[in-house]
C-alpha cells in the first residue's frame, strides 16, 4: 500500500479577526489571504487566493483568538479538507478549508502589525513570533511594505 500525506502550508494576512463559534474556545476559523505577484508585457499582475482555516487544536485556537487580528502574517500547517452542505435555499454548497487538528498541525503569527522595531505587550514566547523576525531590527518584521499587502 502507498503511503499519502494531506499537508498544507499557507503564510499569508488575515482578512479578519478569528472568529469563534458558540461560546467554546475551539473551533476558530480564519481567511488568509495569499497573494503573488508578477510582471507580464511590462505591466504588474497580482493574484490574491483567499483560504479558509478551522483551528481545532486547542492551543492554537487560544493563540489566535487571544492575540492575531486583521492584518496580521500567520503562517498555517494542517491538512485539506473538502465538506458539503445544503443551504436554506436548498442548493448544496461545496467548502475546501485548511483544518488545523490536534497534533497535527500549527499556528504561528510571523509579524506584529505595522512592522515596528519596537516591542509590543504580547509575550514573544506566547505570540508564536520567530527568532528571526525579532532580529530584524528596524526593518518591516513581516518584509511587506504598506503598499504591497495582498488586501
Amino acid at each position: 500500500m502507498a503511503i499519502s500525506i494531506n499537508r498544507v502550508s499557507i503564510v499569508g494576512r488575515l482578512g479578519a479577526d478569528p472568529q469563534t463559534r458558540g461560546s467554546g474556545e475551539v473551533p476558530v476559523t480564519m481567511r488568509v489571504a495569499t497573494s503573488e505577484s508578477w510582471t507580464k508585457d511590462g505591466e504588474r499582475q497580482e493574484r490574491t487566493q483567499w483560504h479558509s482555516v478551522v483551528v481545532w487544536n486547542t492551543q492554537a485556537a487560544k493563540f489566535a483568538a487571544k492575540y492575531l487580528k486583521k492584518g496580521d502574517l500567520v503562517a498555517v500547517e494542517g491538512g485539506m479538507e473538502y465538506r458539503k452542505w445544503e443551504r436554506d435555499d436548498g442548493n448544496e454548497r461545496d467548502i475546501a478549508e485548511v483544518v488545523v487538528r490536534p497534533f497535527s498541525g500549527s499556528v504561528q503569527g510571523q509579524s506584529t502589525r505595522g512592522g515596528d522595531s519596537g516591542g509590543d505587550s504580547r509575550d514573544d514566547r506566547d505570540s508564536g513570533e520567530t527568532s528571526r523576525s525579532r532580529d530584524q531590527g528596524s526593518q518591516s518584521r513581516s518584509g511587506w511594505e504598506d503598499d504591497e499587502i495582498p488586501f
